[in-house]
């Protein structure tokens, strides 16, 4: 069960709709926001655990530049 959620937790994270860059910003999923204390309040930590290594060497080379925005939610996918 851990390995299916490690599992799905990277094949989110590095999917293209779960992340954004756009200038000085890193646009994230706005479940981090509401559930902040579950990522320990720091969504770019988080990103850096599971990210797989080309958006890992991107974030740590822009970490001190990046500014924490979140996505818009996607209220659809509760309807499938």
């Amino acid at each position: 069960m851990d390995q299916q959620l490690d599992d799905t937790t990277r094949s989110f994270l590095n999917h293209p709709t779960g992340y954004k860059f756009e200038d000085n910003a890193f646009y994230v999923s706005r479940i981090f926001k509401w559930f902040a204390e579950d990522f320990n309040n720091d969504p770019f930590g988080f990103y850096l655990k599971y990210a797989n290594e080309e958006l890992k060497k991107k974030l740590e080379a822009n970490r001190n530049k990046l500014e924490i925005k979140y996505l818009d939610y996607d209220w659809g996918l509760n309807a499938k």
